[in-house]
């Protein structure tokens, strides 16, 4: 017989999760407006507000009766505030390492880094986290009440890394206990969480679009290619916590071996042109990074906009397979390739518009990042608070919307 037990759990917690979210954003609701917006009975939102209430993250109050308005005013479901904490995001780059502070508020009110490859000794990085933290930290009172570590590899349910892929991406840190020393040497708990998670969520925060119904974050990057479907805002991640891998569906049968060992994975494939394109360069200069590559292009120069530009049209036939299949009403497409204008989006899309339905199409909306590195401590921060309220812990309410005068980035509709 099929073990389910554990999804009614997930289940759970998944609708503790989207309730937080949806009142955080929409402000005060009564259990009608929660049951209609989440698709759930009158038995079932009333678990979840009960559990909300037991466990002191959410207070149902009798709201103000309305002008003229016949019987009892509703009963309204507010989260419980708790103010000035702060979360600390200890973010792992493929280049450097980040430690950052984000207040109650959603805003990052410090951050340092330092260069430290992937590949690096675990324990070195986790020194240099270390200090970067107490730096970001110093005088804060009062300091910040948990913190996240950020991986840009894939991360399961409770905060355990999966071994495919990680072990050659970041080798050592499956063999070392980097949370029990973050944790031991800042005196916070630290939980794990993805980057491309943490960003869709951020960016979704920021932009202030987390009430949408479906939308896709794809993160395109010198550490991999990741997607994320918020579903309310809150991450979708199917049995274990990590659906979504775009990045792993193959585009070559016998293309460049992946670390999760598939051949011709798009990540894969992206990565190793990447690669090349930078050794070719680096065969004329002393120095040449993906960051200087994704300067070049959006400065304009004509073949390495027609690289990202080729990169954008790999990625489509897999992407306009999601989107037919989840019909989402955003697509934001992150990560260091597609900082800006680098021609990427042009291409993707341009096949987009061959690949998706044209019903699907019809509104939707694709851009580039708006907010870049800065959403993953968002994102971060916001799926701490979440997690802490889902199990009974007191924690800020964070995240209102940007103010307006954020960047902003062209939103493409494919045809």
């Amino acid at each position: 017989m099929t073990d389910l037990s554990h999804r009614s759990v997930s289940f759970a917690s998944y609708n503790r999760a989207a309730a937080l979210d949806l009142i955080r954003r929409s402000g005060p609701l009564t259990r009608r407006e929660l049951a209609d917006a989440l698709g759930l009975s009158r038995a079932g939102i009333a678990t979840v507000v009960d559990q909300l209430v037991m466990s002191g993250a959410a207070v149902e109050e009798q709201g103000e009766r309305t002008k003229g308005g016949p019987g009892r005013p509703p009963r309204l479901i507010t989260l419980v505030e708790v103010g000035g904490a702060s979360v600390l995001a200890l973010i792992v780059r493929p280049r450097r390492v980040e430690a950052a502070l984000v207040s109650s508020g959603g805003e990052v009110t410090a951050s340092r880094s330092a260069e430290m490859p992937l590949s690096s000794d675990a324990s070195a990085s986790a020194r240099e986290l270390i200090a970067l933290a107490k730096a970001v930290t110093a005088g804060v009172e009062p300091g910040p009440s948990a913190a996240a570590l950020v991986l840009p590899t894939l991360v399961h349910d409770g905060g355990r890394i999966d071994h495919h892929g990680a072990r050659e991406l970041m080798p050592t840190w499956l063999d070392e206990d980097v949370v029990l020393s973050l944790e031991l040497e800042l005196g916070l708990s630290v939980d794990v969480v993805n980057e491309t998670v943490a960003a869709a969520v951020g960016e979704a925060a920021l932009a202030g679009t987390g009430v949408e119904r479906c939308a896709i974050y794809v993160k395109v990057g010198a550490s991999g290619t990741g997607m994320c479907t918020l579903v309310g805002g809150v991450p979708f991640g199917g049995a274990s916590g990590i659906a979504g891998q775009l990045g792993h569906i193959s585009i070559r049968g016998q293309g460049v071996r992946c670390p999760c060992g598939q051949r011709g994975c798009i990540a894969a494939e992206i990565d190793y042109q990447v690669r090349e394109e930078l050794e070719r360069r680096r065969g004329h200069l002393t120095r040449f990074s993906v960051e200087d590559l994704v300067r070049e292009a959006k400065d304009g120069e004509p073949a390495t906009r027609r690289f990202f530009y080729d990169i954008g049209i790999q990625l489509a036939p897999a992407l306009g397979a999601a989107i037919n299949l989840l019909q989402p009403s955003t697509v934001v497409i992150g990560g260091d390739l597609a900082d800006g204008d680098t021609g990427l989006l042009a291409g993707l899309e341009g096949e987009l518009s061959l690949s998706v339905h044209p019903g699907i199409a019809e509104g939707l909306q694709v851009s580039v990042s708006r907010f870049g590195s800065i959403s993953t401590a968002v994102g971060a921060a916001s799926l701490i608070g979440d997690r802490a309220r889902s199990q009974g812990q007191r924690m800020p309410v964070p995240l209102t919307p940007h103010p307006a005068g954020a960047p902003t980035a062209t939103i493409v509709s494919p045809r």
